[in-house]
């Protein structure tokens, strides 16, 4: 099941006893770039990719990930425009 994320809002993979890929999909409308964080504890970010372009690309699940307009600070709420980041969890791979 695809899950739009919302800007600088933490996700937290739903089953990760079985998911271990999960896809994104960056719509990049008004606002470019978008920067996707990863973390392990839900407290510390890291930076995992910056995209310019639309793409949809296959990253390692890590237990929660968040998306932003704003390099270096993945829970920054500034406006996305009318760009998104869509997931998808992979099951049983």
């Amino acid at each position: 099941m695809a899950t739009t994320l919302s800007v600088g809002v933490p996700y937290k993979v739903a089953n990760k006893k079985t998911t271990s890929k999960v896809l994104v999909q960056l719509n990049i409308g008004s606002v470019s770039p978008l920067y996707l964080y990863g973390s392990l504890d839900g407290t510390n970010y890291v930076q995992l990719d910056s995209f310019s372009a639309g793409a949809i690309k296959e990253v390692a699940a890590c237990p929660y990930l968040s998306f932003s307009a704003v390099t270096g600070d993945h829970d920054n709420t500034t406006t996305a425009g009318t760009s998104s980041v869509i997931i998808h969890e992979l099951t049983g791979y």
